[in-house]
Parts: structure tokens; C-alpha cells; sequence
């Protein structure tokens, strides 16, 4: 299948004030004419076809912004028409190695992951590394995905240099993001954090890998700022049968006994990714779609609310996430996919701690009282704005 690139149309420069030339000057003319058509001729003929993804990948962008003519044939290991705004991705895997391929967004092409594909193009600069600026793919068979993926960790994919290759990494589901044309997820591992991309698939229930430990075969890619740096990485993988489930979840997120918030991010010999953790406390704070705090018996913890459920103030609750630090104290990752909210019990009036309005209560100067104590005071209304 072809697909043309819009080119603007060559226009006549428009001359004034040619002299007329002379025999012997229309001679040179036509001599120098000829000279420069022949030397464009020979240039265009001298470009070599580049026949290997590695060659095209391991290119100096400057070199591929020479557009090189591209004759590749190659197994087609991703593609989506809708991640990228600009353009389709596609990624293919030869046996040299992999390499990014551009493509229009539309029409979607009649292709899938597994094809052995044919692509014509140019070698183009990219945004990263250099890339191929498909024109024509063409389907030739399908003997479906590559079976060696090269194992890798979280500082290899972070040093960039299995940029486009199709690898192998384990790490821990955190959360899942829908969208109409994607499903994000975010995968923690030893050294880090990752964002992975896939097309939606009907009928898969992509929550239920929260909190698994997975192996996950994708193709690499890096997000760019505008000098084309690497800031972080992310991976495309084509179906969820590239997800192989090492640790599932547990079935009941609140199944494991409640720790107490001075337990997280204390000592541990098991060095692993955690699990999300189990918190119950009183309600302090209920701004939905905003910020949650509560306390428990040892200590409090604020989060960000990302779920509109109310939570009055006051009542018990229970909370599962995952442990993170934010302005270097514990709380829990947000994402509502991640996220596990469950009222026990409702406002207990009981539970507040009744106080005098005092300068030494509003210049905290008491040792009675600590961070996010659930408090009660009469006061007096002024006015009713």
C-alpha cells in the first residue's frame, strides 16, 4: 500500500532583464546545463538503498536528513494510527535490530503485529534517533512476533541505548490509564518507573493488573524535549499477550491486616517492589476530587483524592495504594485504577477532641495536640455571607 507525501508545486522563477547570448554563448550555455543535470543525476543515483533497520537507526541524523532511499523488509512488531498526533507509529524488527517507522495517520493500514512487511521510503532525522519516512508497506506474510527478546532493567532502558529494540523487563504494575485509542500503564521496578502503551482490546480487563508483577515484551522508545534529549522511557507493546502475569494481585486489596503509617518506608531486609499497603484511619479532611487526609492511631497521612466518593469527616475508613513520598513525607499514589477507598463506619461525633479557642492552641505551643487531630470548638456566627 502507497501512500504520497505532499510536495508544493515547482514554479518558473520568473527572469527580467536576460541578455541575448551569441552562438558561442549558447554554446557554454547548453555545455553548462548539460554538466550541472549530469552531476544531479549522478548524486541521485550515487544514494545507496539502506536495506537494514540498525543501519537506519545507527545513522547520524544528520546523514538520515539526507533521505536515503529505504528498501526494507522486516517484521512488523507495533502500530497504532492514534498515540502520536502527527502521524501512525509503527515499529519493525529485522535481524539487525529495530527502527521507528512513520506513517500517516490515516487511512489505517491493513496491518498488524506478526506481519512480515515490505517498506519503501526515505531515512529521515526523527526527533530522537534517525527514523524511516514510510511512503509504500506491503504485507508479504505473517510468521508472527520475534521470539528472542533481549532481557533488560530499568537503568538499561534508561540509558537510551535500546532505543526502538524489542525487549523484556519485570516490574510491578502501579496503575492503568483509559483513554478512547490507548491504555497506559505504569510499571515500577527495581531503579525505577515506567510508562508502557498498548491498543484497547475488547473484553480485556486491564485493572485486574494492578498491584501484579508482570514481564512485559515491548518495543522502546524515549520521551524528548526539544533538543533531542532522552527525559524518560516508555514502551509500545502490542497486546496484552505480551503481558505475562509472574505474581498475580491479591484477589481482596483489603485481605492483608492494616500497617500503621510510621511502618512505611521503615527498615526492611526484602529489598523487592512493594505491594500496595492497607491503611485504616479517621477521616481529618474530605475535599473531593481533591485531597484526603486521615489519622491513625501512631500517625496522619494526606493524599491526593482522585475520586469524587465522599468520605465525611470524622468517619473510619479504609485505604489501600501504594506507598509514595511526596515533599518528604509518606502518603499514597492516586491514580484511581490503584486506589481502594472503603467507609467502615460514619461520623462519630465521640471522636472529636474538644478544645478552647486559645493563643496557645493557634501558635501550636501545646504538646497535647499533634498534625491533623480531629478538634471541636463552639464559635459564635458573625454574619451570613
Amino acid at each position: 500500500m502507497g501512500f504520497g507525501k505532499e510536495r508544493p508545486e515547482l514554479q518558473k522563477p520568473w527572469i527580467r532583464g536576460t541578455p541575448k547570448l551569441g552562438g558561442a554563448g549558447f554554446a557554454l550555455l547548453l555545455a553548462a546545463v548539460s554538466w550541472a543535470c549530469q552531476s544531479v543525476w549522478l548524486h541521485a543515483s550515487a544514494l545507496p538503498n539502506v536495506t537494514s533497520a540498525q543501519a537506519i537507526h545507527n545513522m547520524a541524523p544528520q546523514e538520515a536528513a539526507h533521505h536515503y532511499p529505504v528498501r526494507l523488509r522486516a517484521v512488523l512488531t507495533f502500530y497504532d494510527p492514534f498515540v502520536d498526533p502527527r502521524r501512525g507509529v509503527v515499529f519493525v524488527c529485522d535481524h539487525s535490530g529495530c527502527v521507528f517507522v512513520s506513517v500517516p495517520r490515516l487511512p489505517v493500514l491493513p496491518i498488524r503485529p506478526g506481519d512480515i512487511v515490505e517498506i519503501a521510503g526515505d531515512t529521515g532525522p526523527g526527533d530522537y534517533a534517525s527514523i524511516v519516512e514510510a511512503s509504500q508497506i506491503r504485507t508479504v506474510g505473517h510468521p508472527g512476533l520475534p521470539g528472542n527478546p533481549r532481557r533488560v532493567t530499568v537503568d538499561d532502558l534508561a540509558s537510551g541505548v535500546y532505543d526502538t529494540d524489542w525487549i523484556q523487563v519485570v516490574g510491578r504494575v502501579r496503575s492503568i490509564h483509559r483513554e478512547p485509542n490507548i491504555v497506559s500503564l505504569v510499571i515500577a521496578a527495581k531503579g525505577g518507573s515506567f510508562g508502557a502503551v498498548t491498543v484497547p482490546e475488547v473484553g480485556v480487563d486491564y485493572d485486574r493488573l494492578v498491584d501484579s508483577l508482570i514481564q512485559l515484551t515491548a518495543n522502546t522508545a524515549p520521551a524528548f524535549n526539544q533538543r533531542r534529549q532522552m527525559v524518560a522511557v516508555h514502551l509500545f507493546f502490542p497486546s496484552v499477550r505480551q503481558v505475562r502475569v509472574l505474581e498475580p494481585a491479591p484477589p481482596d486489596p483489603f485481605g492483608q491486616a492494616p500497617i500503621s503509617v510510621l511502618d512505611m518506608f521503615r527498615f526492611s531486609p526484602d529489598a523487592s517492589v512493594v505491594h500496595r499497603v492497607h491503611i485504616q484511619g479517621t477521616v481529618t479532611l474530605d475535599w473531593p476530587g481533591r485531597l484526603l487526609c486521615i489519622r491513625d492511631h501512631d500517625s496522619s497521612l494526606c493524599m491526593e483524592a482522585t475520586q469524587a466518593t465522599r468520605a465525611p469527616v470524622g468517619s473510619l475508613v479504609d485505604i489501600v495504594g501504594f506507598p509514595a513520598i511526596r515533599f518528604f513525607k509518606p502518603t499514597l499514589d492516586t491514580p484511581p485504577s490503584a486506589l481502594c477507598t472503603r467507609l467502615i463506619f460514619p461520623f462519630n461525633p465521640s471522636r472529636w477532641l474538644p478544645i478552647a479557642l486559645s493563643r496557645t492552641i493557634l501558635t501550636a505551643n501545646s504538646s497535647r495536640f499533634r498534625p491533623n487531630w480531629l478538634v471541636a470548638t463552639p464559635l459564635h456566627l458573625i454574619q451570613d455571607s
